[in-house]
């Protein structure tokens, strides 16, 4: 296509012109009012400007969102009352009139939000009063307080605030009445004014100013001692606090309360008076009015004193009665609480007396009493607390003395007493179990002598006590049995075998022997069992006095003798059956004195090749014998006591008594024992004077020698040989040897010492230049000291007194034992064979140390050795060798070691010496010639320029001596004579040297605690003094970790562990000129695992309201008096619910609010140190424990059932003590038998119906269950004087009928009432208001559910009917049923019956415990023979109608005696029958067995006639068959040997003899199998 260049022109002219028009007609939308959030409910205006054009010309069109929602002539649009749901983008455009249309507009957001509510608060809330301030807020929700201003409004109109503000949400003012009325208020936006919405109303009321009213908690006179509470009633809003005050105190010192009460916890003669009270609230305060003015009147509270009978010590099952008198306060006007323990309340009685009518174990305790005024409630004191103390059921113990085994004529006293209790009581005696001793009353003091013995006394004897008015009773004590063997009773009881021990399965003899005929005697037993038995009882046989027994057993044990018809008795004799393997032979009878006893060890089976036994008396070995046997010769009473053998392989038998009787003809012995008794007398005489003598002359001597060497030392007389003394003074140490040339032949008993006495003399030759100079001498006292004992008794030295060693040259061998220093030593004497190898002079702190165990020859092959220091093992070297690497002060003590084998060595004391820094030790030789000449040698540790020694300079490096004196002195040493000095010695001591060298460092530890716990901060500081911190560097070393170097003193080892216990030390060294310093003391850290806390919570399980509980706190490992214990809930281990300085437990009673998990830790009280905390155990607390009660099978019984109670506590069952109750407050006098929670009545009687209950107890303060639901037990009998006739004679009956019960007897009825038990568990007649009486006959003319219950009839004497169970419904369906039970094989029928309609048009369903039994649509159902197994719960239910209540069906067992003959008679017949049955099986099996015997014969015979040549020699056993043909079958005989035979014992083998008969075996030699004996069976 071709474009003019004209027409291109005015095309592009054209559509720039269109362009420009569009631009020009672009609407603009605009919002009005333009605010950046809007309010819902406000009015906004949306307007739609088209720029130079008129209005009238467009159609507008509305857009929201891009949807169109309007359209309209006029440029504007209103939203009223806009919603959040129109925050939207809105635009529009308009359409022209000729179809022509503007651009679109801009776009437009509106944003919408609810508009808020402002909400009004009143503080304080509720009456307000004259002049009270008030303070109305006004919050906007959601919004800041800074953008609104608040107008507040009254009584609705909004139109007129009664306030505003520009900045302050509150309003505050003080009110008057006027004021009283309704509030509201709202704000509005700064930015735009608009508002919120208005507040709801709040209502402020206004009164005039309240007066309260004061009242106290007693109408009376207060009490001292007890709880006064005040009251200030003011019946106003909440928020007040009450003010108090006294006529006694200034008004500007009231006492306020949060509360209205004002409580006087134990109320004094000080706080009568009287009293005001005033509320106030706000700030400043507002106060009411005060109130009238109370008088409070106080006086003395009377004290309780209890007392106990019958005694503060009773047993089990006896009555206790508590007595509680008030002191002048009367006995009418009190209430009596009695508590246990803890103050837990026990009981109240309106009575002064509480008794306990069978104590337990359980109501031991500690009892006080209190009394509480009827009138106000008011207490007493509490009376002082009394302990109860209730142990088991007392027990008699009875005692024999001297012994229950005698000889007739001697005497013996059976003693009793009841254990634990000596006071009241009276003492019975029996014999023979249960036999009272007609002389029993002369024992009642609890001694029973009889005296002399006779053999008619030997008997079981026993006693008992008795006290109180009830007479209580202890238990019988356990049989004591006296023997009494006479010298020569008529009769012996004869024992075969002879001896006392036997063997179990052996028959024993015992027969009844006399010097003449014996009839009329029998043999009579006393075994362990305590019983007396005859042997006719069943333990042996009896033959005229002689008693078999054909197989003993253990149980045969017992004492045995002869008892006459008269009552006549032999001496006892015991008799022991043992199961074991061995028995002591002993005689059965009492040796004679002076006789020869013989004793054997016998054995079960066969004898042993080894005969040797041991013999024992009374547990302690006597003789062994290889012969098996011991023989005492001339036997005496010292050789009575309990006897038995035992050998090394069968065994020991057991223990049995020989009793020695004493010989007729005893005066020798006493005439020996006289003779023997002077001699001894004599001899010990003798003894004495030669004592006395020897001491005599050792005291001579003694004295001697004292005197001669005092005379030496006097005189000044010299020794020949020169002396050397070792000296030791402070921490300079002298040493050097004083040896004495003694003579060889001179025996050195004592040790010698050298005294070293410190005085202080000014020199004579005093200078004046120089000044007096103090000189220290030591003076030398020789003296003999003697021999220390054995007991290291420490010698008496002063305070200046100091001894050294003396090593005297003496024999080897010789044991020479001193004390040095305080301490012993002692030189090993020549029976040692162990010595230990330690350094002879002191060693250096620092140094090691090696101690050596040595042994005399040979050495041995074993080194092992144990190493000791005082007393306690150190190490175990298996080198004979310990070292110690770097020794301290700590390490000085007594050693010594052992060898397992060689022994053990002295003990030898080491000595540590300390080197000070900055000195310098000498160690000074002085060398003691008594001529004059005394010569002091000086050798230096150290080497220093210079060092003074008292006086004197020594310079060891021009090697020169400042004094007058000869000298000689060298680099290392210099000696020094004083001529002018005699026998006093020159004392140097040490010498202190200034050094410029680094100070020693002081280690020190923070904590510093003797233990650490694992995981604390533990920090070691490395002092210098005089040292720049800033120039040092230090170094911290242990034993089990490297070095630590720092430039800070302090070393910090944090959450410190068990293997960081070791020795720290530390030094230091200057940084300019490193220089070290020596190392610092040690310092030893001991780290132990932290303990940790284990809780325990007693008593365990589900805990209730009011018990008390136990939280124990262990510290594991520890013991608890170094703790103080802490207790916390739920994890808080800030806050602990309880702390004890000095209890493990936590006892409380417990509220639901408890319950939680409880923890506990300790802090030792040494270095509060804490322990872990222990686990958590969970305490849960229930409400109040309720008893639950039960009965099985059912409630409703025949006579002679029986029927179980059993209690339970919900929740919880353990620990728990029941008791039972019946109509509703009366305990059971046989409550205890269903202590254990079940309660059993076996057979129920008549008398058993009642209502029971039970609650359950426990703990020490004996805390009570809730009594149980009630139930009610209901007994029917067969044959009562007195019937219930219900009309309509049914259970169950329709609300509003009518009903009839009638008392019909077989007689006259009168006298008798009907009375009932409802569900509201209440006991009532009918004439209480259920019904009318008439007669006998109880009328109901309008039933009602509450009617339901249990009916009977009761007479005027208690007599009652069977009972009867009614039950009233509202349903519209009940089960007709019988009331009274209904008799075995009786028919029964059930009728369901619908309220208003005929019962065949009933259709029912039956159901018995819940099942369906029959669907009939006659609505009956009948039972044609009933059983006890129909039994149940029935009910019935019909489609439409509904279902009746349940109602138990009960049945009777038949009376009638046809009835119960039926199966007795069936039972006979079957009986007969199997009986007849059972002979007639006997027959034929007997026919059997007869036939296959006879059948047997004959196949013997005619097999030994098929065997030629075959011979049975019957006397020589000789058996030989001959050949049979080919092919014939191998014949081989058994020998069969027919004896009449013992019991065998052990399996032992039958010997053969001419009684033998053989059969024969038959071999199938074709299969290999042995055949049958015979070929008939």
């Amino acid at each position: 296509m071709e474009f003019r260049s004209l027409s291109v022109i005015l095309l592009l002219v054209s559509i720039v012109q269109a362009g420009h028009d569009e631009e020009e007609h672009k609407p603009v939308l605009t919002v009005e009012p333009d605010w950046p959030q809007i309010f819902s409910g406000q009015n906004v205006t949306l307007t739609c400007s088209i720029p130079g054009e008129r209005v009238a010309y467009w159609t507008y069109n509305w857009y929201r969102d891009s949807v169109k929602f309007h359209s309209s002539d006029e440029n504007y649009y209103i939203i009223r009352d806009i919603k959040t749901h129109h925050g939207l983008k809105y635009c529009c455009y308009g359409s022209g009139k000729w179809n022509s249309y503007s651009p679109w507009s801009n776009q437009v957001t509106l944003s919408v939000t609810e508009r808020p509510k402002a909400s009004l608060i009143l503080v304080p809330t509720g009456q307000m009063f004259n002049g009270e301030k008030v303070t109305l807020r006004c919050d906007i929700q959601g919004h800041t307080d800074t953008e609104w201003r608040y107008s507040w409004y009254k009584d609705g109109d909004s139109n007129h605030p009664v306030h505003s503000s520009d900045n302050k949400t509150e309003y505050s003012f003080s009110v008057v009445e006027s004021n009283s009325g309704k509030y509201t208020c709202r704000g509005e936006r700064r930015s735009d004014s608009q508002r919120s919405e208005i507040s709801d109303a709040v209502t402020l009321t206004v009164s005039e100013t309240p007066k309260p009213e004061l009242t106290s908690s007693h109408k009376g006179a207060a009490l001292i001692g007890n709880p006064v509470v005040l009251y200030c009633k003011l019946d106003q809003s909440a928020g007040w606090r009450f003010y108090w005050s006294k006529h006694t105190q200034s008004p500007e010192n009231e006492t306020k309360t949060e509360t209205h009460s004002y409580t006087i916890s134990s109320v004094s003669v000080s706080d009568g008076g009287q009293y005001w009270c005033r509320a106030g609230r706000g700030t400043p305060v507002y106060y009411t009015h005060y109130s009238d003015a109370l008088w409070m009147n106080v006086t003395e509270s009377p004290k309780a004193v209890i007392s106990i009978n019958p005694d503060n010590q009773v047993f089990r099952g006896e009555t206790v009665t508590l007595r509680c008198d008030m002191q002048g306060g009367g006995d009418t006007e009190w209430r009596y609480s009695w508590h246990k323990d803890d103050y837990s309340h026990v009981s109240f009685s309106t009575t002064k007396e509480n008794t306990i009518s069978f104590v337990r174990e359980s109501h031991s305790g500690k009892y006080t009493c209190r009394g509480e005024r009827r009138s106000d409630s008011q207490t007493s004191e509490i009376s002082d607390a009394v302990t109860l103390t209730v142990s088991d059921r007392a027990q008699a113990v009875l005692r024999a003395s001297p012994q229950s085994w005698l000889s007739e004529g001697d005497s013996v006293t059976l003693s009793c007493e009841v254990k634990g209790s000596s006071t009241g009581w009276t003492f019975s005696w029996y014999r023979d179990k249960d036999e009272l001793l007609s002389d029993s009353s002369r024992g009642a003091g609890g001694s029973y002598t009889l005296s002399p013995a006779a053999l008619n006394h030997t008997g079981v004897y026993a006693c008992r006590a008795t006290r109180g008015e009830t007479a209580y009773h202890t238990q019988y004590s356990d049989a004591q049995p006296l023997w009494i063997t006479g010298v020569s009773p008529p009769v012996s009881l004869m024992v075969s075998p002879n001896r006392t021990q036997h063997f179990n399965f052996k028959p024993l003899s015992l027969s009844c022997e006399g010097q003449s005929d014996s009839p009329g005697w029998r043999v009579r037993q006393y075994t362990h069992s305590e019983k007396v038995s005859d042997c006719s009882s069943g333990w042996g046989s009896v033959t005229g006095p002689t008693c078999n027994i054909s197989s003993l057993s253990t149980s045969h044990t017992g004492v045995y003798w002869c008892e006459s018809e008269s009552g006549e008795s032999s001496n006892p004799v015991n008799i022991t059956v043992t199961n074991n393997d061995v028995i002591l032979d002993s005689s059965v009878h009492p040796v004679t004195e002076g006789d020869n006893l013989t004793l054997s060890c016998l054995y079960r089976y066969t004898k042993p090749s080894n005969l040797t036994a041991e013999f024992y008396k009374n547990g302690s070995l006597l003789q062994t014998q290889t012969t098996g046997e011991m023989t005492i010769r001339t036997v005496s009473k010292s050789d009575e006591g309990l006897y038995h053998c035992k050998h090394p392989e069968k065994g020991e038998s057991p223990q049995s008594w020989i009793s020695v009787r004493a010989s007729a003809a005893e005066p020798a012995p006493n005439h020996v024992g006289v003779v023997v008794g002077v001699s001894f007398a004599v001899l010990f005489i003798f003894l004495l004077i030669l004592l006395w003598c020897l001491k005599m002359k050792q005291g001579n001597k003694q004295n001697t020698n004292q005197t001669s060497m005092q005379n030496q030392r006097e005189s000044g007389a010299e020794d020949p040989q020169p002396e050397y003394i070792p000296l030791q003074s402070g921490d300079v140490h002298v040493y050097d040897t004083l040896e004495r040339a003694g003579d060889a032949a001179n025996e050195l008993t004592d040790v010698t010492y050298s005294q070293v006495m410190k005085q202080n003399n000014k020199s004579k030759n005093e200078d004046a230049d120089t000044g007096s100079m103090e000189v220290t001498y030591a003076e030398i006292e020789l003296k003999t000291k003697k021999k220390p004992k054995r007991k290291r008794e420490q010698t008496s030295v002063n305070a200046d007194t100091v001894y050294s060693e003396l090593k005297q040259n003496t024999d080897e061998g010789s044991n020479i034992t001193g004390q040095l220093h305080g301490q012993v030593w002692s030189v090993p004497s020549e029976y040692d064979d162990v010595i230990l190898d330690s350094p002879v002079h002191p060693v250096t702190e620092g140094d090691p140390l090696t101690l050596r165990c040595l042994y005399r020859d040979p050495k041995p092959s074993n080194l092992t050795a144990e190493f000791y220091k005082n007393g306690s093992l150190l190490q175990t070297q298996t080198t004979g060798e310990m070292n110690i690497r770097t020794v301290s002060k700590s390490d000085e003590g007594l050693y010594h070691c052992k060898h397992p084998e060689k022994g053990e060595s002295p003990q030898s004391w080491v000595s540590v010496r300390v080197l000070r820094p900055q000195s310098v030790f000498i160690d000074l030789e002085l060398a003691v010639d008594l001529s004059g000449m005394t010569t002091l040698y000086v050798e230096l540790k150290q080497n220093p320029d210079k060092a003074k020694i008292n006086g004197w300079v020594l310079n060891t490096e021009h090697c020169s001596v400042s004094q007058s004196v000869s000298q000689s002195v060298s680099h290392y040493g210099a000696s020094m004579e004083f001529r002018s000095l005699s026998v006093i010695l020159l004392l140097v001591s040490l010498i202190q040297i200034v050094h410029a060298e680094v100070p020693k460092p002081r280690l020190t530890v923070q904590p510093d605690w003797p233990q650490i716990f694992s995981g604390e901060n533990v920090t070691l500081t490395c002092d210098l003094p005089g040292e720049k911190v800033t120039d040092l560097t230090y170094c911290f070393t242990s034993d089990n970790s490297p070095a630590q170097h720092s430039d800070e003193k302090h070393y910090i080892m944090r959450d410190i562990k068990v293997h960081q216990s070791s020795i720290y030390k530390c030094y230091s060294h200057r940084n300019h000129d490193q220089e070290k310093s020596d190392w610092s003391n040690e310092v030893t850290l001991t780290v132990i695992e932290r303990p940790k806390a284990s809780l325990i919570l007693l008593p365990t399980g589900q805990m209730f309201n009011g018990e008390k509980v136990t939280l124990r706190c262990d510290i594991q490992g520890h013991t608890d008096t170094e703790w103080s214990y802490s207790w916390y809930k739920d994890g808080d281990s800030n806050r602990p619910v309880h702390s004890s300085d000095n209890k493990t437990e936590y006892s409380f009673s417990v509220v639901e609010s408890d319950s939680g998990k409880y923890t506990c830790r300790g802090e030792r009280r040494s270095d509060s140190q804490r322990s872990e905390v222990s686990l958590a155990v969970t305490l849960t607390v229930s409400d109040r424990a309720q008893a639950v009660l039960r009965s099985s099978p059912q409630s409703w019984l025949t006579e002679g059932d029986s029927v179980t109670l059993s209690c339970e506590v919900k929740g919880s069952s353990t620990g728990w003590t029941f008791s039972w109750y019946r109509d509703k407050d009366e305990l059971l006098s046989d409550s205890s038998r269903g202590a254990g929670g079940s309660y059993t009545l076996s057979p129920v009687a008549l008398n058993h119906t009642g209502v029971y209950a039970c609650r359950a107890m426990r703990g020490e303060t004996t805390y009570h269950t809730q009594y149980s639901d009630t139930q009610p037990l209901w007994i029917t009998g067969v044959s009562r004087p007195v019937s219930l006739k219900v009309s309509p004679s049914r259970v169950q009956h329709f609300s509003a009928d009518s009903l009839s019960l009638s008392c019909e007897g077989q007689s006259d009825s009168t006298g008798w009432r009907v009375r009932r038990y409802t569900h509201r568990e209440k006991v009532s007649d009918c004439s209480s208001g259920s019904g009318s009486v008439t007669g006998s006959t109880c009328s109901i003319s309008s039933l009602n559910t509450s009617h339901t219950g249990v009916y009977w009839c009761e007479s005027e004497s208690g007599e009652s009917s069977n009972p009867v169970n009614i039950t009233v419904t509202n349903n519209n369906v009940i089960l007709e049923s019988p009331v009274h039970p209904v008799t075995e094989r009786d028919p029964l029928t059930l009728r369901c019956l619908c309220h208003h309609t005929k019962a065949s048009d009933c259709i029912a369903e039956f159901y018995k415990d819940g099942l369906l039994l029959q669907t009939q649509t006659t609505g009956e159902m009948t039972i044609r023979t009933v059983s006890k197994s129909n039994e149940g719960l029935y009910h019935c239910k019909h489609p439409e109608k509904g279902e009746s209540p349940q109602n138990w069906i009960l049945v009777r067992v038949s009376t009638n005696p046809a009835d119960k003959a039926a199966p007795n008679l069936v039972g006979v017949v079957v009986g007969v029958g199997f009986a007849v049955l059972f002979i007639i099986l006997l027959i034929l099996l007997w026919c059997y067995r007869a036939n296959k015997g006879l059948k047997q014969n004959i196949d013997q015979m005619s097999q030994q006639n098929r065997q030629p040549g075959a011979e049975v020699t019957q006397n020589g056993h000789t058996l030989r068959h001959a050949d049979v043909a080919s092919g014939s079958t191998e014949v081989t005989y058994a020998e069969i040997e027919l004896k009449t035979k013992k019991p065998t014992k052990k399996r032992e083998m039958a010997s053969v003899n001419a009684d033998t008969v053989y059969s024969e075996l038959k071999h199938n030699t074709d299969k290999g199998n042995v055949a049958g004996l015979g070929d008939s069976d």
